[in-house]
C-alpha cells in the first residue's frame, strides 16, 4: 500500500495540500492509498472526521492543538504534538513493505518518520519543500555556527539519509 504523510491535505488549498492531494489521486488510479495528515482548516474551518474516504483514498486525520501559528513558541508546540499524533497513526496503519511519501512539514516529521522506517521497514520517499534546518538561518532563528544548528543539522541529515528517494523541486 502507498501512504502519504503530510500536515496539509484536501480540502485545504495551500500549495502543499494541493500537491499532495494530486499525488494521492494519481496513485489511487492504480493502487490502494492511505493518507495521514493534520486537521482540515489550515486557512478556514471545515467539519472534522477521524477517517474519510475521498476518491478511493483513505484519509486519517490527526488533530492538532489550536494554537496561534504566528507565535513561534506556540507554533513549535503545535507542530510537536501534531507530529507525535501522526507518528502514532503511522505505527497503527503502516506495514512492513508499504511505500511512504512524506513532505517536510511539520518540521519534526522527517526525523520521526526516518526512525519509524527503521522499526517498521517501509520504503521512504521524501518530497523536500522546506530544507531543515537550513531554512532557519535566513529567519535568524539559529546561527550557522551554533551548537543548536549543528545538532539539528546532524539529526536532519541522518533523516534525509534514511530515505530511499529524495525528491527536490
Amino acid at each position: 500500500m502507498k501512504w502519504i504523510i503530510s500536515e496539509l491535505f484536501y480540502p485545504d488549498e495551500v500549495s502543499t495540500a494541493l500537491i499532495m492531494t494530486e499525488i494521492a489521486e494519481k496513485f489511487a488510479d492504480s493502487e490502494k492509498v492511505g493518507v495521514i495528515c493534520g486537521p482540515k482548516g489550515y486557512e478556514k474551518s471545515y467539519n472534522q472526521q477521524e477517517k474519510e474516504i475521498q476518491n478511493n483514498i483513505e484519509i486519517y486525520r490527526v488533530n492538532a492543538a489550536d494554537l496561534d501559528k504566528n507565535n513561534i513558541s506556540l507554533r513549535i508546540i503545535r507542530m510537536l504534538f501534531l507530529t507525535i499524533g501522526m507518528a502514532f497513526k503511522v505505527l497503527s496503519k503502516v506495514k512492513k513493505g508499504d511505500e511512504v511519501l512524506i513532505v517536510t512539514n511539520p518540521i519534526f516529521l522527517l526525523p520521526i518518520i526516518a526512525l519509524l522506517k527503521k522499526i517498521l521497514k517501509f520504503r521512504l520517499n521524501i518530497l523536500v519543500h522546506d530544507v531543515f534546518p537550513d531554512n532557519l538561518l535566513p529567519a535568524q532563528l539559529v546561527k550557522s555556527n551554533s551548537l543548536k544548528y549543528r545538532a539539528l543539522n546532524k539529526i536532519f541529515n541522518w533523516g534525509y539519509n534514511q530515505s530511499d528517494n529524495l525528491i527536490v523541486l
